[in-house]
Parts: C-alpha cells; sequence; structure tokens
C-alpha cells in the first residue's frame, strides 16, 4: 500500500502540477487574449485618430487653397485698382504736356508771325520806297535812250 500511496502521490502531484501548469496556460491565453484585445483596441484608436487626422488635414488644405485663391483674387484686384490709378495719372500728364506744347507752339507761332510782320514790313518799307520824280501808279517810266527830246526853258 505505501507503494501504491507514494504511486498514488505521485500522480496526484502530477495532477495538482499538471492542474497548475494548465492554469496558468490558461491565464497565459487570457493575458495574450486581453493583450491581443488591448493591441486591437489600441490598433482601432490608432486607425480612428488616422482617420480623424486625414480628414482635418483635407479640410486644411481645402481652407488653404480658398485662402490662397482669396489672395490671388485680392492682389489681383488691387494690381488692377493700381494700374488704373496708374494709368489716370499717366493720361493727366499726358494731356498737361499737351496742353503746355500747345500753348508753348502758340507763342512760337505768335513770336514768328511778329517776326515775320516786321520782317515783311521792312521789306516793304524800302519796296515802296520811290523818289519824289516817281510817280504813283505802280508803273515806272524810265526814259527811252533812244528817242531824245530836247526841251527848252
Amino acid at each position: 500500500m505505501s507503494d501504491w500511496t507514494v504511486t498514488k502521490g505521485r500522480s496526484e502531484a502530477d495532477a495538482r502540477w499538471m492542474d497548475e501548469v494548465a492554469r496558468r496556460k490558461e491565464q497565459v491565453a487570457q493575458q495574450r487574449r486581453a493583450a491581443e484585445r488591448g493591441h486591437h483596441e489600441q490598433q482601432c484608436v490608432v486607425d480612428q485618430l488616422r482617420a480623424e487626422m486625414k480628414a482635418e488635414v483635407a479640410a486644411l488644405r481645402a481652407e488653404v487653397l480658398g485662402l490662397h485663391e482669396a489672395a490671388l483674387q485680392a492682389a489681383g484686384e488691387t494690381i488692377g485698382e493700381f494700374s488704373n490709378k496708374t494709368i489716370g495719372h499717366v493720361e493727366k500728364g499726358i494731356r498737361e504736356l499737351e496742353s503746355l506744347f500747345a500753348r508753348q507752339l502758340g507763342e512760337l507761332r505768335g513770336y514768328l508771325d511778329g517776326a515775320l510782320s516786321e520782317a515783311r514790313s521792312s521789306s516793304r518799307s524800302t519796296k515802296d520806297f520811290k523818289f519824289s520824280s516817281e510817280v504813283d501808279d505802280g508803273v515806272v517810266d524810265l526814259p527811252n535812250p533812244l528817242i531824245h527830246k530836247t526841251t527848252m526853258n
């Protein structure tokens, strides 16, 4: 009997040891499943955060694109207004220069007309000069050298 008890004891010890090993294996398996669930949950959270980040990045891209278009439009309007003002100033300057040129041209014409009229009047005065013996009919009678008249007094 003692052999059987020892054998029985060994088998009980072995059974307890085997139960303990099985229980520990089950605990490890449960921990592994819990860790996998935790990892799976973490992966789900990471995937969810990744999706939210992608949505936020897409929203930011759309907003930046809208701001870029607004900035381009504002810059275009500003450049257009500036060019219109510049064209207005240039046209005003051209009108002022044309007016100044016309005035100076008129002054020059007046000066030239005055100078030419003085030149004409001085040329007329020498042209209109006549000796007292000349007749003022515009035709000058010159003596004929072939006819010789003798007048007695």
